[in-house]
């Protein structure tokens, strides 16, 4: 009998806690959520050169171009001045452009050696660094550089060409976070060798 009483009891004692356990309240709290939002940032780059007169290759009023064409002849200094534009909202970054000279038996810009430094190449193909890194990331307007060069001179022993000779100017900027150290700039100065497939 007793032991029925015991069980009795203890299942007394577990219905008990069954009725009493959902009404426990543990004490909690939440907090709002941290959100954070990645935006990437960017670089943007363009080059171009003012207008001239095919006849004279002297610079004339106008919108700027990405191309002129000139008469030529001995001796003539020729205005050309590729010039390098970073856009607005541009992270700070590392300038270069690559010059291509169709024919330097004939044609010599008059490179900005103050500037620009040639980093790599020879007269008919160079890549050259803008001499300081270049922040357009909270400016109002578009930061443009000076010129590579700003004219051409045409050889006094130029007698005529067989076929059409180009030069051209390509511009290229790399962020400079992470690839420019102070006045080091040869992780930057790679990555343009490479983009622009030169040694």
């Amino acid at each position: 009998m007793r032991k029925i009483a015991v069980v009795t009891a203890m299942a007394c004692a577990v219905a008990a806690m069954g009725i009493v356990a959902p009404t426990l309240a543990w004490l909690s709290d939440s907090s709002a959520s941290v959100t954070n939002t990645f935006k990437g940032e960017s670089v943007t780059v363009s080059i171009d050169e003012a207008p001239v007169d095919a006849e004279t290759g002297k610079k004339i009023d106008g919108e700027r171009v990405l191309s002129n064409d000139y008469m030529i002849v001995a001796g003539r200094v020729l205005d050309k001045d590729p010039t390098p534009t970073v856009k607005k909202g541009s992270v700070e970054s590392a300038v270069y452009v690559k010059v291509t000279n169709g024919d330097p038996s004939i044609f010599t810009p008059n490179y900005d050696a103050e500037n620009w430094t040639k980093i790599s190449g020879d007269d008919e193909s160079a890549v050259y660094r803008y001499s300081t890194t270049v922040n357009a990331y909270k400016t109002e307007d578009d930061v443009t550089l000076s010129p590579v060069f700003t004219t051409v001179t045409v050889s006094e022993d130029f007698t005529g060409l067989e076929d059409d000779v180009n030069i051209t100017a390509q511009a290229y900027a790399v962020q400079a976070e992470g690839l420019v150290n102070g006045d080091d700039f040869t992780k930057a100065d790679a990555q343009a060798l490479s983009y622009f497939n030169v040694k």
